[in-house]
């Protein structure tokens, strides 16, 4: 399938691929395909990290750097190309703005109260970091860089963190919209809807809960793939 020159493996977590605070963007390549995982690949994947210990491995994600012709080096700078494990990574990527959208709704909510002042800090500190994490700071481009056809509705889905609003109607018919809608349902049945209720609760309990599953996302693993020259087809 291809020649992989000099791959330098490393295990890197979930915070690492999307940090706070770094100019690092992952870039989808065209001839890639498009965002293609189904509902049960969605809900698999967001069971196994809640189930599983901390630290869960994911599989491999296989980078080379991003070429840039215009470059005197011919590569752009802290700027990778993903050439296995892009389905993960975007998942991933909805997860943690899944993860936002409910704690926009918690912020917003008149009746949520924190008396546990470790849980507030926590609550705040992740409404701050999640933006950051998914925009880079520096460019102000989206940090996860994905092939045409679906930067359009991942554009608008992270509208969400560019302006804080609740309204992604225009890609809930599109298939990544309707997998992150799948995941604010998810979110809300596993962590803030009480068992016989039908709407979530947003209380200092079901917060925490909710905390803790997006510090339990932080330390999932990769092992990441780095070819030191582009990969060869």
């Amino acid at each position: 399938m291809c020649i992989r020159d000099r791959l330098n493996p490393e295990s890197k977590k979930i915070s690492e691929i999307f940090p706070v605070g770094n100019d690092i963007t992952y870039n989808i390549p065209i001839y890639q395909r498009n965002y293609s995982w189904r509902s049960d690949n969605v809900e698999t994947l967001f069971q196994d990290i809640v189930k599983e210990d901390r630290g869960y491995y994911i599989g491999n994600l296989l980078v080379t750097p991003t070429v840039d012709k215009n470059s005197s080096v011919g590569i752009k700078y802290n700027s990778l190309d993903v050439v296995d494990g892009q389905q993960r990574l975007t998942t991933v990527s909805l997860y943690l703005l899944g993860i936002f959208y409910h704690f926009m709704i918690a912020r917003d909510h008149k009746n949520v109260q924190f008396n546990d002042v470790e849980i507030r800090k926590n609550f705040r500190n992740a409404l701050s970091d999640i933006p950051r994490r998914l925009i880079n700071e520096e460019t102000g481009e989206t940090r996860l860089s994905l092939n045409p056809n679906d930067q359009e509705v991942y554009d608008d889905l992270i509208q969400i963190v560019r302006k804080e609003t609740e309204d992604y109607i225009e890609s809930r018919n599109r298939k990544m919209g309707k997998r992150f809608y799948e995941i604010l349902e998810l979110i809300k049945t596993q962590f803030l809807t009480p068992e016989g209720k039908d709407e979530p609760i947003y209380n200092e309990s079901n917060l925490n809960d909710l905390i803790k599953f997006y510090n339990d996302l932080n330390p999932v693993s990769y092992t990441h793939l780095r070819a030191h020259e582009t990969l060869r087809y």
